[in-house]
């Protein structure tokens, strides 16, 4: 899979996965710049390509991420749970 994301949602996403081989790479990806369109032009995305175990991966620890802080007491999501959707849709 091949997306394109932005500083914000990349720096969640490495911290989300921190304690795994995975987050370094996303830390090298952020390191090396974002994307340019027609190699001059800037996004603010960076582009990023994963592997259907490395997609899996993230979406099960965003999904976790959501039950332990994106709920509130009445089961409810907040507001933080609907930011980690919108992150969830980036990889669906």
């Amino acid at each position: 899979m091949r997306t394109k994301i932005n500083k914000a949602d990349l720096t969640f996403i490495i911290k989300i996965i921190s304690n795994s081989p995975l987050a370094e790479r996303f830390k090298a990806i952020e390191k090396n710049g974002e994307y340019l369109e027609k190699n001059k032009h800037p996004t603010g995305k960076y582009i990023i390509e994963l592997s259907d175990p490395e997609v899996d991966f993230i979406l099960d620890r965003l999904s976790a991420y959501i039950m332990e802080l994106g709920v509130d007491a009445n089961g409810e999501i907040n507001s933080i749970g609907i930011y980690v959707d919108s992150l969830i849709d980036l990889f669906n």
